[in-house]
């Protein structure tokens, strides 16, 4: 039940609502609202609220039992009123059960007595199963405390147990009817009178189906006296009554008549021989014979000899005879008959109500169904007796071995013991069923009961189908499954028990259990590779060992498309105290276990160091190379003499991290030199504690001319005035030469500068700088020692720190004024610092103006007079402005890949670079734009966009070219710059190798290594778009035919393709029809054909298009391109054309209108001005417009009205739409256009149809032809197309170069991709056979990690790979991963979509010769045919065993040679048809249905074709109609692994360990046996018919 919370506002209304309506019984309490009774108020809501309110009432008034049992009673009242009344039986089931959860606040039990009846009975309704379960609880409570129900109630429970056919129970409580009527019935009760009438004719029928006559007729005589009392004679029910009675009294007389006439003839002669001389059996039988005919009953034969009884059941099969016999005599007397027979008679368990049948049924599906399978094995026959409840066992031949198998059955029997618990809920069983699921709290369970083992069975688990040849056995089950909830517990005792103490035992543990609460808690663990399985699960094993109540469950996959591939999915299943959950304290458990499973996937792994110079090696050094790793845990345990380093990950990548630290901290040292230095250096350096931060910059700019090195001051020696420099080195580096540099580049040129009376704070103030970063950018340090500052630096830092000095004292002298400018770009701020440092621009101390650059991008001018201070500030203004103007910016757009690497790896490249030439670069360059709308079918996609087509990341784009290079314009010339100088040449080399410009339909072109996009193809369409628009669509629909013709056929690897839309192509707009011919090719191209592209960037660079080329999409993808039903021509000089699709639509309209008023009709076209065909060209430039039919040219004039412009043909005012068009196109400078410019009318009548010139009244022909409707393979489809999605894209493909000279930059651009390509290599690898999804994920996981790859993803293909040289040894590692997880098949297997193909082999292929080859080595035989098995689900099976097994012996270091990796061997199947096996989707071969063979239990396959031969199938017509006769078996490819040569042995069970299966010789043949646990390391490949 879900929680309901409302407000106080809600609750208010709910109780005005319920409080207006009517009500049948008083409310209990004032707080509690009236109840409603009318079917159309009521809703669940309804009741949720009521029970709120009543909760709340009941928990006032809970110590008040009287308030409460109304509270109970009045809530048990309504809800029969909504089953009996209203028929609401899910707001009844949803009251009742609130009672009953609620049923510890009331003391007694009267009212829950009551509640279970009636939901007993509401159950039954609506066909519950739970129906039994109420009834008997609420029987239970009558006997538990002693309530004395009234004879109505005990009624109502026996109609209830009579509908679920439990009679026996029925006939009980119908007894305590009757008591409880003539005990508490009431003379002047008439109601309660008539119904302990009913009771006692209930009871009556009840006796009399059970044949007990003399009983049934007493109690139909105890009726009738009540009934003559209270009902007339007249009346129906008393004639019903009396009927019932009299019936029964006949049948009574005829018995006792038959009866006596019996006794009679046994006294006499049977046939011709007198009484005393006939066998007393022979007398016996007829006698039995003779009661049969009396009456319809059951006749039970008690203590006779079993062949008196045998006559008798040959000769009245038929007849309801039930049979009693003591077992000793049975047994005896059938060991007279058959001395074969073995039996083995079941008793029940009396002592916890388990009858022989409810013990049978129990036992068949775990004990006995495995000595069936034996017995068939063994050729033993093994027969059920459910009448006696018998197990018979009888062999023809062998004696010995029958009675060894029944010896076998009685002692497992002999120590069986059933328990059984039943529930109230199939919750409750589930959660026993959990917990018992668990390996700890089955052993504990175990414990407690002293037993060896036991098998749970849940009663709605038994199968009907182990009882198929028993049927009444079968319908005793079938009564078990339906009308119990419980559980059943098969134990195997160790000694004689006593059964009592055993299920007390049961009874407490579940009822412990039931306090437990199940928590599952999912979650989940990516790996870049996978852990050791072995050590994974030895884990996880010690962890659920620590605690009975926990499972952990993982499961394992490979996503291919991720970064970290490897995927685990860990869920913690605990059993949880519910009073730790009231506590919530069940969290801190949850989160311990989590972090225990982590550490499982992410070991620690410590280092422990003692050595002090080691200690100093990795915390000053070592580990600034290490603990840069986010994906990584450091932690650093450390004091004067101790540290431990802990790193946390991945075991393979901690692993061979801590090696390679264990191998730097053998292979660095640390060194130590002392540098002589100024006494007065040394004293002020002495003051500073971090000795390590002083000249961190300088230092680092020498240690990086010898590699991984690292330079620090460690400490100053006043007395020997000498500096302490710790060197961090690689023992093979040179020391004097990195001591020799020191000295010259540092402490040759260290010095101080002393300044005596002077703030500090004047310098920042007149800096306008922080301190920090002052000293960062001049790389000095500044001290205060007896009111005087020293500053220490390199020489060169020095004097730039006295020029500003001196400036800072005469800027207070003299009052400076000082005036900054924010320089916009670092490239022109570095310049002019520059400059100024190169021409000594100290000198403008003379002119009274100083110029200060120590703050980055920001240039402080100080001066005394303002005019000079002015005047150079304008100066370097200006200056300035030319520098932007000179500066020149190259974007280089690379893949995003190539961009993000070159960033994060060559930064100290870039860095000499900008130091080298006086550059910047400039990253972080974004680039974004948006998915506006998207059509996904299956796995491919097109997307709709606008953007600048050549800033896209594809590995294709189209250009649609109708233009010379030298000549084209918009959107093919923009394509034309960014594709080059080599590519513009390719395109003139194309077009002048072919004569005619139409024969040209696509030429590939492919860009650089570094580039954005690897190809440009080139599609070349029709240079007139504004001439026969059919004849135009025809050329455009043959052109992307040839497009992806080209794609197709050819080695190129496109996924991604970007198709330009053909709106916005050199500003030419293109109407609907032509649109649709572009996207109905590109759909059934794209979709239908089985090309590798997986999306379609179709790019729209009009945005105000987009609304409209949607439509047509829409439009397109529905089939509505044109609905009407004639294609409407009009007929120029010499042939008719077609009219474009809006305007055919609109005459095909007019032409229905016509038809249905029959008078003439007159259609005006509504030509839009970029329509087709054309009317007029217009020319811009020289005001000119041209008609086409005639060549009349007319003038353009120009006149303004205000500011806007009009434009007037021959003094004619231009209507507003094509004045606006003008306008626009002469703003997006396209002077020459062609427009649609005429005013035309279709006109229908009776003489025909003519398009006629409203201006001129030319007319012209016109005619139909009918429309043949053309659809894309879409259309009715399960598409998915979505517009306004929206969804950003951004991708970091590019950054600038800024310098002042474009050759510089192409120079530099130059030198970063030579040096981009030093870090690639290339790989060769082969595709592997893997299914199509898969290959889809690997293909995608190919173009995450490779620059490019030449050659088509494919099985089985070879292709060459460019990946950086960081990322070889990983990737190289995850496609092994991958090879070795993926779900791979063979080679020769041919494509398959269904799980199972059997595949047909010709005769003359190497695949059957081979096979061929090696059955004709040992058999003589004729192969008619072999089949190829492709079982998916087995082969997977096969290779995941494979692999596993090849795991174990590498982490063995052990290494397995190719036939024991692989060999074919052969298998018969002699009982059935081989197919069982490899038609499986779970399991091929099967232990359980093989024999015991010579080396155990298990399968076996032979070298030798002619062994198998033994135990083949022979093919019969329902097998196989053409190989009727024929023998079949398998040629089977097993891993057979380390193999174990012994002798013949049956008890082997599996081989010895550091075997992996065992290898016999017999008949000639070598055989190989895998058992149970190993055997799916064997795959059924064959199918070999032979004769």
């Amino acid at each position: 039940m879900r929680s309901v919370s409302v407000d106080q506002q809600k609750k208010n209304q709910m109780f005005l609502f319920v409080t207006r309506t009517c009500s049948q019984f008083p409310s209990v309490n004032r707080n509690i609202p009236k109840l409603i009774y009318t079917r159309d108020n009521l809703t669940i809501n309804y009741v949720y609220n009521l029970l709120y309110l009543y909760e709340k009432e009941l928990k006032k008034v809970s110590k008040q039992q009287t308030e409460a049992e109304n509270i109970f009673n009045q809530l048990n009242d309504y809800a029969m009123y909504l089953t009996d009344k209203l028929g609401l039986y899910e707001l009844s089931l949803l009251i009742f059960r609130w009672i009953i959860k609620h049923k510890s606040l009331l003391k007694t039990s009267n009212i829950f007595c009551l509640v279970y009846i009636n939901l007993g009975s509401l159950y039954i309704k609506i066909g519950n199963k739970q129906a039994v379960i109420a009834v008997e609880k609420a029987l239970n409570l009558t006997q538990e405390f002693d309530i004395n129900l009234n004879v109505k109630t005990y009624s109502n429970i026996a109609n209830a147990l009579n509908q679920m056919n439990m009679n026996e129970k029925a006939i009980q409580v119908l007894i305590k009817a009757i008591e409880s009527g003539d005990k508490n019935g009431d003379p002047d009760n008439k109601e309660i009178e008539i119904i302990l009438v009913e009771t006692y004719f209930k009871y009556a029928v009840q006796l009399e189906k059970l044949n007990k006559l003399e009983d049934s007729v007493k109690q139909y005589q105890n009726g009738i006296k009540i009934a003559n009392k209270y009902i007339d004679d007249h009346n129906p029910q008393f004639q019903k009554f009396y009927s019932l009675y009299q019936d029964a009294l006949y049948k009574q007389n005829k018995l006792s008549n038959r009866a006596k006439l019996l006794q009679k003839e046994r006294l006499v002669k049977i046939g011709n021989h007198p009484a005393s001389k006939i066998p007393q059996h022979v007398r016996f039988l007829k006698g039995i014979e003779e009661l049969l005919h009396c009456a319809d009953i059951e006749v039970e034969v008690i203590k006779k000899k079993s062949y008196h009884v045998d006559i008798l059941l040959d000769k009245y099969q038929d007849l309801p005879i039930k049979i009693n016999l003591k077992e000793d005599e049975f047994r005896k007397e059938k060991k007279l008959i058959n001395h074969q027979f073995n039996t083995y008679q079941l008793k029940g368990q009396e002592e916890n109500n388990i009858s022989q049948s409810q013990q049978m049924i129990y036992l068949q599906s775990f004990i006995v169904k495995k000595f069936q399978k034996e017995a068939i094995q063994n050729n033993i026959q093994f027969k059920i007796d459910q009448e006696l409840y018998q197990y018979e066992v009888e062999c023809e031949q062998e004696q010995e071995k029958a009675d060894k198998f029944f010896q076998k059955l009685k002692v497992t029997l002999d120590h069986i013991i059933i328990l059984t618990f039943k529930f109230d809920s199939t919750d409750e069983i589930t959660k026993i069923q959990g917990l018992l699921g668990l390996d700890r709290m089955k052993k504990k369970l175990i414990q407690q009961l002293n037993i060896k083992k036991f098998d749970l069975l849940l009663s709605s688990n038994i199968s009907l189908e182990d009882f198929k040849n028993v049927v009444p056995l079968q319908n005793k089950a079938q009564e078990l499954k339906i009308n119990s909830n419980q559980i059943i517990l098969i134990c195997q005792s160790k000694q004689f028990q006593k059964i009592k103490i055993l299920q007390k035992q049961l009874n407490d543990f579940v009822q412990q259990s039931n306090k437990f609460q199940l928590i599952i808690e999912p979650f989940e663990i990516n790996l870049t590779f996978p852990p050791d399985q072995n050590y994974v699960a030895k884990k996880i094993k010690q962890l659920q060992d620590q605690e009975e109540r926990l499972e952990i469950i993982l499961q394992q996959s490979l996503q291919i498309e991720k970064k970290k591939m490897f995927f685990v999915k860990v869920t913690i299943q605990i059993w949880i105290q519910e009073a730790d959950m009231k506590y919530k304290g069940y969290q801190n458990e949850i989160s311990r276990l989590k972090n225990e499973i982590m550490l499982i996937f992410f070991p620690i792994k410590y280092i422990t160091l003692t050595d002090k110079s080691k200690i100093i090696l990795w915390d000053q050094f070592l580990r600034l190379f290490y603990m840069n790793n986010p994906l990584e845990c450091w932690t650093i345990h450390k004091n004067n003499e101790l540290m431990i380093i802990e790193i946390q990950g991945e075991s393979d990548m901690i692993n061979e991290k801590y090696l390679q630290i264990y191998s730097d901290l053998n292979e660095f040292s640390c060194s130590i030199f002392c540098f002589n230095c100024q006494e007065q250096i040394i004293k002020i350096l002495k003051k500073k504690q971090k000795f390590e931060n002083l000249y961190k910059s300088n230092f680092a700019s020498i240690a990086n001319q010898f590699g991984k090195c690292l330079l620090k001051i460690s400490g100053v020696n006043v007395t020997e005035s000498t500096i302490q420099v710790t060197i961090f080195h690689n023992q093979q580096l040179d020391l004097q030469l990195i001591k020799q540099q020191l000295q010259e580049q540092f402490f040759d040129q260290l010095n101080y500068h002393k300044e005596n009376n002077f703030d500090i704070e004047d310098l920042w103030q007149f800096l306008g700088i922080e301190k920090q970063i002052f000293l960062e950018q001049h790389k000095i340090t500044v001290s205060k020692m007896n009111k005087e500052y020293y500053f220490i630096g390199l020489n060169k830092n020095l004097k730039e720190i006295k020029e500003q000095l001196t400036q800072i004292k005469k800027h207070i002298s003299e009052n400076l004024i000082a005036k900054s400018i924010d320089c916009p770009k670092i490239l022109i701020f570095n310049r002019l610092k520059q400059q100024w440092l190169d021409a000594h621009l100290q000198n403008e101390y003379f002119q009274n103006i100083y110029v200060n650059y120590s703050q980055e991008l920001k240039i402080i001018l100080h001066a005394k007079d303002q005019f000079q201070l002015n005047e150079k500030y304008n100066s370097i203004c200006e200056e300035i402005k030319q520098l932007e103007k000179k500066t020149v910016s190259k974007i280089c757009r690379f893949q995003e890949k190539q961009t993000k690497f070159f960033e994060k790896h060559l930064k100290i490249f870039s860095k000499q670079l900008e130091k080298q030439y006086n550059i910047i670069f400039e990253f972080d360059k974004k680039f974004s734009y948006q998915i506006l709308s998207q059509l996904e079918y299956g796995s491919k996609k097109i997307q709709l966009i606008s953007t600048d087509i050549t800033l896209i990341e594809c590995d294709a784009i189209v250009n649609f070219i109708n233009h010379i290079a030298g000549q084209s314009k918009g959107l093919n010339q923009h394509i034309l710059d960014f594709g080059g100088g080599a590519y513009q040449k390719f395109i003139e080399n194309v077009i002048q190798s072919t004569k005619q410009f139409d024969q040209i339909e696509v030429a590939v072109f492919e860009l650089s290594q570094f580039r954005p996009t690897r190809y440009i193809i080139n599609v070349f369409i029709p240079l007139d778009i504004n001439g026969n628009q059919v004849q135009y669509g025809q050329n455009l629909e043959r052109n992307i035919e040839a497009l992806f013709n080209k794609i197709e056929n050819n080695n190129y690897h496109i996924q991604t393709l970007t198709i330009p839309t053909l709106i916005g192509e050199n500003k030419i707009q293109i109407d609907n029809y032509i649109t649709n011919i572009y996207l109905d090719c590109i759909i059934n191209r794209f979709f239908q054909s089985n090309n590798l592209i997986k999306k379609i960037i179709l790019n729209e660079p009009n945005y105000l298009q987009i609304d409209q080329f949607n439509l047509n999409l829409q439009r397109t993808l529905a089939g509505q391109q044109n609905n009407a039903k004639f294609q409407w021509q009009w007929k120029n000089d010499k042939n008719f054309e077609n009219y474009p699709l809006d305007i055919n639509s609109q005459i095909d309209n007019g032409y229905i209108q016509f038809l249905s008023s029959n008078q003439e009709t007159t259609v005006a076209l509504n030509y839009q001005i970029t329509s087709f065909p054309s009317t007029h060209l217009v020319n811009l430039q020289n005001s000119r417009i041209q008609e086409l039919s005639s060549t009349q040219q007319s003038n353009l004039i120009i006149k303004y009205q205000g500011i806007n412009k009009k434009y007037y043909i021959n003094n004619e005012y231009v209507q507003d739409p094509l004045n606006n068009y003008f306008i626009i196109q002469e703003q997006n400078q396209n002077f020459q256009f062609y427009i649609f410019w005429k005013k035309l009318d279709i006109v229908f009548n009776q003489e025909g149809v003519y398009q006629i010139n409203r201006i001129t009244k030319y007319k012209r022909e016109v005619q139909k032809i009918p429309i043949v409707q053309k659809h894309n393979v879409l259309v009715g489809q399960n598409y998915s197309f979505k517009t306004k999605i929206n969804q950003k894209i951004e991708s970091y493909n590019s950054f600038l170069i800024q310098s002042f000279d474009q050759k510089l930059n192409e120079k530099i651009l130059k030198e970063i991709k030579t040096e981009l390509q030093k870090y690639l290599t290339q790989l060769n690898i082969q595709i592997p056979h893997i299914g199509d999804q898969d290959l889809e994920k690997f293909s995608n996981f190919l173009d995450s990690v490779t620059q490019r790859f030449d050659g088509n993803i494919t099985q089985g293909q070879k292709i060459k790979i460019e990946i950086f040289k960081n990322k070889e040894r990983k990737v190289q590692a995850q496609i092994e991963l991958i090879m070795n997880y993926v779900k791979q098949y063979p080679k020769k297997w041919i494509k398959q979509s269904d799980n199972f193909i059997k595949v047909p082999l010709q005769q003359n292929s190497k695949e059957f010769c081979k096979i061929q080859q090696n059955f004709q080595k040992t058999d003589n035989g004729t192969i008619t045919a072999i089949n190829r098995i492709q079982n998916q689900s087995l082969w997977e099976n096969y290779i995941q065993e494979r692999n596993k097994l090849f795991g174990i012996h590498k982490n063995q270091k052990n290494i397995l040679n190719k036939i024991e990796q692989k060999r074919y061997l052969w298998h018969g199947v002699h009982s059935q048809h081989p197919s069982v096996i490899y038609k499986s989707q779970k399991e091929g071969f099967d232990v359980t249905f093989s024999q015991i063979g010579l080396w155990g239990d298990g399968i076996y396959f032979a070298e030798n074709a002619a062994y198998s031969r033994n135990y083949s199938y022979q093919i019969t017509q329902q097998d196989d109609p053409n190989h009727v006769g024929m023998k079949v078996m398998l040629y089977c490819l097993v891993t057979t692994g380390r193999v174990q040569e012994t002798e013949e042995n049956r008890n082997i069970r599996r081989p010895n360990q550091g075997y992996d299966s065992i290898k016999g010789q017999t008949n000639g043949s070598y055989v190989y046996i895998l058992y149970k646990m190993d055997v799916r390391r064997a795959y059924p490949a064959y199918e070999v018919i032979y004769q």
